[in-house]
């Protein structure tokens, strides 16, 4: 029967994932590495695998899932007429949510496209029936859609009539931010510790379910100093052969060190499908190769943010430069619990005999985090005190940052982060973000997301304000005004004046 023809993955690991009989199966690479046609193919090689019906037909159905229809539009769907043209294999029809109804020889498939914006589209696998579903970009789709799609895949063809054979659900994706489910579950990152035990739980790998990674397309060359001086084609990198000349190499020109490292070199990374808030941070410039320790003799200040995601940032001026030593994050705990958990913490990490202040967001002064007193009367009930921030502006929080990010101190960086501090640099380079509106055209929110990523980074900046990064920008100095004596002449003959609650 005609179909498909002439088609071999080009690479090891997608061999691997197109022979693998799991029923649940992802691969992860970067971009070009033809994951997607993987994946497209195997829907093509599961209708092909269905038990014959009376009539001698092999009834299948698919249903293919991205976060946005323009994105199925763009690439998702391109790729698949690509391949399976309608000329061919049978009209196509543009109405949304989109369907290909495939007649070829002996196959009746049927593949449906559906875009899952949020976790609302949950609704739309309340009585879905399929066979195999393909998530096209996993990293930009919640868990519970594609837990979901896991229950209702082997629903089609009805058991009376056979059944399916082999259903399951398989997904590619590039390399997604460290907080995403699937690196978590790999065990390429450690399950974050704010996790309750549910989700642990549920971040445990099914013994049934395959993971695969794909070599990166550059590999970093690195000088005596660990810095990358440049990067060179990778010769394990997999569908080369049907790219470009020196595709990857004119792919990263231009681009940031987070973006080649998540579609280029795919690796985890702290990203968001969004704009950086602080898109001056540079981890290879404004991290430390090692764990920074306090100086001593030099005052602690550490920015607080509150609310249900509370974070505390410990950092030192010395000199002009910010060092950040250690943070404290917790989750889903108000100001009550978190007080006594921080003195712990000062009393652990501050060194005996350093000063230390609080510096915290100015709202929690006067509004409560969901405890009976306000946030700023907690802490000083428990011992600790603290003082507001000199504004709880964003606009001020984010030129104290720009202007650390920004400026030299004696000829290196004015901020230097401990590499101890995963999720305040996670924050800072691209966790803290501006959420991407779903609309044509580069829009983006005006505020940064609310997530787990703006609460360390607004304790930081408040940090920076009240450790004097506040002056700079509402006075332009950093250091406190002075009294201004002004010479003015004087005749030691003239009779003086009087002087107020003084006689002549």
């Amino acid at each position: 029967m005609s179909g498909p023809v002439n088609f071999k993955p080009k690479g090891y690991w997608l061999w691997r994932f197109m022979e693998s009989k799991a029923p649940v199966k992802i691969i992860q690479g970067p971009i070009g590495s033809g994951k997607s046609l993987a994946c497209a193919m195997s829907i093509w090689m599961k209708a092909l695998e269905q038990h014959k019906r009376p009539d001698g037909k092999r009834y299948c159905r698919a249903h293919v899932f991205r976060d946005t229809y323009n994105k199925l539009e763009d690439t998702t769907i391109k790729t698949w007429l690509e391949w399976f043209p309608e000329a061919k294999f049978g009209r196509f029809y543009w109405s949304k949510p989109m369907m290909h109804e495939i007649r070829v020889g002996d196959v009746v498939l049927d593949v449906h496209f559906v875009a899952l914006e949020d976790e609302r589209a949950v609704d739309y696998f309340r009585s879905l029936e399929t066979t195999i579903c393909w998530f096209n970009e996993l990293q930009f789709m919640d868990r519970p859609l594609f837990d979901e799609a896991v229950t209702r895949v082997g629903r089609y063809p009805r058991v009376i009539d056979g059944g399916a054979v082999r259903p399951m659900v398989i997904a590619d994706m590039n390399a997604p931010d460290e907080t995403h489910w699937v690196p978590i579950m790999r065990g390429d990152v450690a399950v974050p510790d704010w996790f309750t035990e549910d989700q642990r739980r549920a971040a445990v790998k099914p013994p049934t379910w395959d993971f695969f990674v794909q070599p990166p397309g550059l590999i970093e060359i690195k000088d005596s100093e660990g810095e990358v001086e440049r990067y060179e084609p990778n010769p394990e990198a997999e569908n080369t052969e049907f790219l470009p000349p020196n595709y990857y190499t004119n792919a990263i020109s231009g681009k940031t060190k987070s973006w080649i490292d998540a579609n280029v070199l795919n690796r985890v990374s702290p990203r968001r499908d969004g704009k950086p808030v602080l898109p001056d941070f540079n981890r290879a410039v404004h991290v430390a190769k090692k764990t920074l320790e306090p100086v001593p003799g030099v005052e602690i200040i550490i920015g607080q943010d509150f609310g249900r995601r509370p974070a505390a940032i410990f950092m030192q001026n010395v000199r002009g430069t910010w060092y950040v030593l250690h943070e404290l994050i917790a989750r889903d705990m108000g100001a009550s619990k978190f007080a006594p958990l921080l003195r712990n913490e000062i009393a652990r990490v501050v060194p005996a005999g350093t000063r230390w202040r609080i510096v915290g967001d100015p709202s929690g002064d006067f509004k409560g985090q969901n405890d009976e007193q306000v946030p700023f009367q907690i802490f000083r009930t428990n011992r600790l005190p603290i003082i507001p921030a000199p504004s709880f502006l964003l606009s001020v929080r984010l030129q104290a940052a720009e202007a650390v990010l920004t400026r030299m101190s004696e000829g290196r960086p004015s901020l230097l982060v401990s590499p101890t501090c995963s999720t305040l640099i996670a924050a800072l380079d691209g966790g803290y973000h501006f959420r991407r509106l779903k609309t044509a055209g580069e829009r983006y929110a005006e505020e940064p997301e609310k997530d787990e990523y703006s609460d360390p980074a607004d304790a930081f900046m408040y940090g920076l304000l009240g450790g004097g990064e506040g002056r700079a920008v509402l006075s332009g100095s950093s250091e406190p005004k002075k009294a201004v004596q002004t010479i003015r002449p004087h005749n030691p003959f003239a009779r003086p004046h009087a002087i107020a609650g003084f006689g002549r």
